[in-house]
């Protein structure tokens, strides 16, 4: 599963705002994408495996802003339950 969340509310002292979210089981040899068009703002994505599998080579997630990748994971034969990455949505002139 995964989700995005909006952290602007923690620095006020307010709740974090749940963004999206998907609870879908991705079938082996897949291939996901999701674009989300999001304000300017701090976010976090957690990506989740439920089995606890992880990603295997040769596949992989990637989270960008603006064409720029801002963490890339996944693809080790390891295995994860979560990972989690913070990243900002900074103003387009």
């Amino acid at each position: 599963s995964k989700e995005v969340v909006n952290n602007e509310g923690e620095n006020e002292g307010a709740e974090s705002e749940l963004i999206a979210t998907s609870e879908i089981y991705y079938q082996q040899d897949s291939l996901v994408v999701s674009n989300m068009c999001l304000f300017e703002g701090n976010y976090t994505f957690t990506i989740r495996d439920s089995v606890g599998d992880g990603i295997i080579d040769p596949g992989y997630y990637s989270v960008t802003s603006n064409g720029i990748e801002i963490k890339r994971g996944g693809g080790s034969n390891n295995g994860f339950r979560e990972e989690t990455v913070s990243f900002s949505v900074p103003v387009l002139l």
